[in-house]
């Protein structure tokens, strides 16, 4: 049965192959026939009516087959590539005038409508077009259901359903224009690589003649994803293209398999894939290859869009539902549910992707359908809200930075010192090469150049040779590399063909900034507090001659113990042996002598590169791999590189970094399972080495206006949304490191910018701005007025060219803006720069990071940021400079004995310790006196205020108001006490102020130094992990002296911590005494709080009795008075006949008696009040009662305007209660959280006061 029904399913395999041949045959003919004619096939649509204001619009039609989306049907295709359908024109009116292109790719030989609607949506769903939609556009009326209107659609296309790659993009985004894309036609012999080509090319058509930056984005399902980034790739590398790698602003992938697919490369499930997906035919075997798992192509393909991807928005869609799958084997037709893409393969796995889960099976999984309708909406807002800010974005002018045209890398070599006269056995030349002309050379050829520019008249020394010789001795040259041609760098100056050698100060910043050209003579001075190591006996520092063949022959020894091939060891080491016996007597090499060292006697080399920057790691790595015949795949594993990387997803404002680790990997060690290669996918070519590898951070300082001026970039650089287009003002700063902030700060990994001391002990806080602007060390060392600041009269150092003169791009500028409407992307950089120059300068702690792998003994690689320096900066110019310290050293000081490459890298670390504590010279920079110096001053400010304390008195000092004595203030009527009771609030309020100001300044001392000693803490670990490394795996007889050096560090480590912690028990014993003085001022409140209440209540008793007094006389007096007024009124009575006084008498005196008593007893009697009350209550009712009968007889309209006043009066008491209820019920961590919305400013006190 099994057969059968297997030789069944091969009949109607090969029936159905026979169909598509035929109909292959007949669309090949038609085409040619079409190519004969001299044109295709054609639909022209010309507007009708006066409103449309489009001219004729004709397209290819390459579609030459139809097929019902549910029959299962063949499916016939065009041959040659195109577009099925364009929604949209260029330059029309209406939802026809289109800025930006959405080029949707399907899976090769997939249909390129039916894709996007196999599971269509129910009619009706985008809405309807309205009567004057369809009087203008009559062509509307041809779509299935409804459509946003087109007029190049005017075609014979299929009643395909409602496709929200049409019309819901249309509809949320009406300024795109949507593509559907149509692959070639699959034969054997198609790839990746020609797919990419071709929709390339047809992309490129299409796009001709419009506006260079029109912004574009690709939709892709399925294998097309792979065609997608294949073709952006493509872009990158071919010119003719590269603009479409620039434009291209975001892509969405529908289970794109990344990382290949076991059953759409599976011979066996071809043709299931096939009828799955709807496909003209199978994958043809070279296309299928390419999708194999962890397919090589596939790998390198992944690693290289991970480089462009960081200007990429990407949108991920994966399956959740299997499709059904049939495959043969040898026991017949098996049929089974598998997804055909994984979640694992479908996900990029970057920081910055969007993923979405969907109800749908593969081939389901593009047209969304009901079941996702939420997901979908959801999407369609981000995408249209992209699309929004592509256009604003394409409205910039893009200059491009060419950073590796101006980034430089270091390259210093060590050699043996031949020269019998002098005692350094090591001898060091350096060069620096722009990192693109350091990729294509090489580190070998940078130190050859090097080397091949020594002065070569030298020949037998005279006495004035040799007295040159002797002076020249503790040096070495340092050239900067010549431009290259072409690349259009104008800041270098030419370099000699032949400079001589002499001892150069390092270069730290670019040549526009030396004061006069050529070398500057360095004398050898020792920086501040930098002690020379003392070797212990067991490591005294041999002579010369001992010291090279011993080192030649430990070196050796260790590398053949390693595993690491030597190659040509004997023969190196008989040269090597033959010059050290030339020099031992006396006999120089005429053409090598002291300035040209023989290159087979280089010990091991150093390179630098002055920032950490994971994609320039790769690369410089990249290219030692292929100079060295190196295999690095293991240096950057999940374990040793990708475990290591934090980005902080809460915030993007926080710099990323890598975790401190330090660790020794062998040649033979074996890999994590969670390890996964590099550099390609599968292990490089090459010899494995040993490696050590850390990740160190290191104490260090910046200006706040360097951080502030960091911190508003990576704002702006948020707000722009990528890096291209970079606008004109970024390119023109002359600030390097911004530059590279701005270009690499959204790559995966990003680049690791310098953290502040807040930063690093709080890396998951939204963002440190506050605690960063409040920092102890600013605040102690911030300049007090503009004078003081000998930057403040000058804001240009890195501010842009153009912004100083406001001539310069101001019509570009004005052009650019109006397009660019949204407040989120208008940034004035006038006002920004104006603000930073208007603060007040100080210094601030940072934190930065030491990257170092030293491979084998013989190469030491570095990456670790350089602080921009200014000469205008004074005494501050050059301090603490990591690269400076340890170069001078060993070149200027000769004081640091190195004799392979874990030798430096222990001097290294060493000095990234102790660079800022202890050889900066700046008294700014003396971290542990200035905070000491602030404990006293509070301690001694707290002595004071006890002091105080214990003097004053309840009446208060009044040394504050001359114009009052004492005698008046000790009087007890009101206005005294009044006074006195306001003079104590001012002083209690300003105690008070300066208390608990001393207590946040004692909380922020403490805090920063328990941030302090985190860091040495970690610094600790990882140097006692070193020194364990070197104290085992066979590397403790040639590694001594970096032995030595982390001795010294750990040393130094335990000093800083012990200052550290003095200084946090110090502040711990003020603050607790400001504690203590806080509670004796509360008790102290509390009494002078019971003598206020007790003279304010014998206050009130006083007046309580004059008040019944008066009372008392005016009950008695006021019946009297009135019946007095009453007799003497002038009235015609009392004319005619005057009363007596008895008469008087007789009616006013009972009376006033009754009223005196009834005044009395209402206010005496409970009863009387009582009764009082109850008769006004019913009296109320009564007048309630008469006011409803009333009412019923007014007006509706009258009634209806009494009603609204009172419920609005009701809603009145309601929120007021609501509210008195909200401020009862206070939650504190939502009052945080609200706080966290609104705009953090720079504090007052950090500007220049006017």
């Amino acid at each position: 049965m099994d057969g059968n029904r297997n030789s069944s399913t091969t009949s109607k395999t090969e029936g159905e192959t026979v169909d598509v041949e035929k109909s292959q045959t007949q669309s090949n003919n038609d085409h040619v026939q079409d190519k004969q004619q001299g044109q295709a096939t054609r639909i022209e649509w010309a507007a009708k009516g006066s409103d449309s204001g489009t001219g004729p619009v004709s397209l290819d039609l390459k579609r030459v087959g139809t097929r019902d989306s549910m029959s299962g049907s063949v499916l016939q295709l065009d041959p040659e590539p195109g577009f099925a359908h364009i929604d949209g024109d260029v330059g029309g009116t209406g939802y026809n005038d289109t800025k930006v292109d959405v080029v949707a790719v399907t899976c090769p030989g997939a249909d390129p409508v039916q894709t996007w609607s196999y599971d269509p949506l129910p009619e009706g769903y985008f809405g309807h077009p309205t009567l004057g939609s369809l009087a203008r556009f009559p062509t509307v009326s041809r779509l299935a259901g409804d459509a946003i209107i087109s007029p190049a659609i005017d075609r014979p296309l299929p009643k395909a359903g409602h496709m929200w790659v049409r019309q819901g993009i249309r509809k949320s985004a009406n300024t795109a224009r949507v593509m559907l894309y149509r692959h070639r036609a699959l034969t054997e012999g198609t790839n990746l690589d020609l797919l990419a080509r071709d929709l390339l090319d047809n992309v490129q058509q299409q796009r001709q003649g419009t506006r260079p930056s029109r912004p574009l984005f690709f939709i892709a399902h399925s294998i097309g994803g792979l065609v997608v980034k294949r073709a952006l790739l493509l872009a990158t590398e071919l010119p003719e293209y590269r603009e479409l790698k620039y434009n291209c602003h975001g892509i969405v992938f529908f289970s794109t398999p990344h990382q290949g697919s076991s059953y759409l490369s599976m011979k066996s499930t071809r043709e299931s894939v096939r009828q799955i997906l709807r496909l003209q035919r199978a994958l043809p075997k070279s296309l299928a290859d390419e999708v194999r798992v962890n397919h090589p192509g596939l790998s390198r393909m992944q690693e290289e869009f991970f480089k462009i991807a960081s200007e990429l928005r990407i949108w991920t869609f994966y399956e959740t539902i299997d499709s059904d799958l049939s495959g043969t084997s040898g026991r017949g037709e098996v049929q089974f549910t598998a997804p055909l893409v994984s979640i694992k393969s479908a996900l990029l796995d970057l920081w910055h992707e969007d993923v979405y889960s969907l109800e749908s099976d593969h081939a389901h999984l593009a047209s969304f359908g009901l079941n996702n309708a939420n997901t979908m909406k959801t999407f369609l807002g981000d995408f249209t809200a992209a699309i929004q800010k592509a256009r604003k974005l394409s409205a910039y002018i893009h200059v491009p930075l060419r950073l590796k045209e101006h980034v430089k890398v270091e390259v210093i070599g060590f050699y043996d010192n031949t020269d019998a006269e002098t005692e350094a056995p090591i001898r060091l030349y350096a060069t620096r090469y722009h990192l693109n002309e350091f990729l294509h050379k090489g580190p070998e050829r940078c130190l050859e150049e090097r080397l091949s520019k020594l002065n070569r008249r030298q020949t037998l020394p005279t006495d004035k040779g040799e007295r040159s010789d002797r002076h020249l001795v503790r040096g070495s040259a340092e050239v900067v590399s010549e431009a290259a041609p072409g690349l259009g760098v104008s800041q270098e100056t030419a370099t000699p063909a032949a400079p001589g050698i002499t001892v150069t100060s390092p270069s730290t910043r670019s040549i526009t900034f030396q004061t006069r050209p050529g070398p500057v003579p360095l004398t050898a001075t020792r920086p501040r507090g930098v002690t020379e190591p003392i070797l212990p006996s067991s490591i005294t520092r041999p002579s010369s001659s001992e010291s090279e063949a011993s080192t030649v022959s430990t070196v050796s020894e260790s590398a053949l113990r390693t595993g690491r091939m030597i190659r040509e060891a004997d023969l190196a080491a008989k040269q090597r042996e033959e010059f050290l016996n030339k020099a031992r007597f006396g006999i120089r090499d005429p053409m090598a002598g002291f300035g040209r060292p023989d290159p087979s006697l280089r010990k091991y080399m150093w390179i630098h590169t002055p920032f950490t920057n994971p994609i320039w790691v790769r690369d410089i790595f990249d290219k030692l791999s292929e100079t060295q015949n190196l295999n690095v795949s293991k240096i950057f594993n999940y374990d040793n590189w990708e475990s290591k990387h934090i980005r902080g997803t809460h915030s993007q404002t926080q710099p990323s970094y890598v975790k401190p680790a330090c660790s020794w990997v062998t040649a033979d060690s074996p890999m994590s399972p969670w390890s996964q290669p590099s550099f390609g996918g599968q292990p490089t070519p090459g010899i494995s080495p040993n490696f050590l590898y850390l990740y160190f951070p290191y104490l260090n300082f910046d200006t706040y206006r360097g951080i502030v001026r960091r911190r508003n970039l990576i704002k702006r650089r948020l707000r722009h949304g990528r890096a291209a287009p970079v606008p004109h003002e970024i390119a023109e700063l002359e600030s390097l490191e911004m530059r590279v902030v701005w270009e690499y700060f959204g790559y995966d990994p990003p680049l690791n910018s310098r953290r502040t001391l807040d930063q690093f002990g709080y890396p998951s806080l939204q963002d440190t701005n506050a605690r960063d602007d409040d920092q102890m060390l600013y605040k102690l060392t911030k300049h007090k007025s503009a004078k003081q600041d000998p930057l403040f009269s000058r804001s240009r150092a890195f501010r842009p060219a153009s912004i100083a003169p406001k001539s310069i791009n101001t019509s570009m500028r004005s052009i650019n803006s109006r397009e660019l409407s949204d407040d989120e992307d208008s940034y004035d950089d006038e006002t920004s720069y104006e603000e930073e120059a208007d603060l007040r300068d100080g210094n601030v702690l940072m934190v930065d990071s030491l990257w170092l792998w030293a491979i084998d003994t013989n190469i030491l690689t570095t990456f670790f940021p350089k602080r921009e320096s200014d000469p205008r900066e004074g005494t501050l110019f050059q301090q603490a400079d990591l690269r400076n310290s340890i170069y001078n050293e060993l070149n200027g000081d000769l004081t640091g004995r190195t004799e392979n490459a874990l030798d430096l890298a222990a001097f290294v670390v060493f000095h990234a310790v102790t660079v800022l504590l202890d050889k900066s010279s700046h008294p700014d920079l003396e971290i542990f006196r200035i905070f000491e110096e602030a404990i006293g001053l509070l301690a001694e400010r707290l002595t004071q205020n006890m002091k105080h304390f214990r003097l004053q008195t309840f009446k208060g000092d009044n040394s504050g108001d001359e114009s009052e004595s004492d005698d008046e203030l000790d009087q007890n009527n009101p206005a005294s006490i009044k006074k006195r009771h306001k003079r104590e609030l001012e002083r209690a309020e300003r105690e008070n102020r300066e208390n608990t100001s001393a207590l946040l300044e004692l909380r922020d001392m403490e805090d920063e130094m328990n941030t302090l000693l985190k860091l040495f803490d970690a610094q600790e670990a990882m140097i006692k992990t070193m020194k364990t490394i070197y104290s085992g795996n066979g590397l403790r007889e040639i590694t001594s002296h970096g032995q030595f050096y982390l001795d010294e560090a750990l040393e130094w480590l335990d000093e800083y911590k012990q200052s550290a912690k003095e200084m946090v028990k110090r502040v711990d014993t003020v603050r607790k005494d400001y504690e203590k003085m806080l509670e004796m001022a509360q008790r102290q409140a509390q009494v002078d709080e019971v003598r206020w209440s007790r003279l304010q209540t014998e206050l009130a008793s006083n007046q309580n009795l004059s008040v019944m007094i008066f009372t008392t006389f005016t009950v008695i007096f006021l019946p009297l008075s009135f019946f007095t007024g009453l007799f003497g009124i002038n009235v015609k009575e009392w004319d005619e006949e005057l009363p007596t006084l008895g008469f008087v008498g007789a009616i006013s005196l009972p009376v006033s008696g009754l009223l005196i008593v009834l005044a009395f007893i209402g206010a005496y009697s409970w009863r009387a009040q009582s009764l009082v009350k109850s008769t006004y209550k019913r009296s109320k009712r009564v007048l309630h009662g008469t006011l409803e009968i009333l009412g019923k007889l007014e007006p509706k309209a009258t009634r209806a305007r009494k009603q609204r006043r009172k419920a609005e009066e009701r809603r009145r008491r309601k929120a007021e209660q609501a509210k008195k209820e909200k401020d009862r019920a206070y939650d504190f961590w939502a009052t945080v959280k609200r706080g966290r919305t609104t705009q953090y400013q720079i504090p007052h006190l950090n500007r220049h006061s006017e």
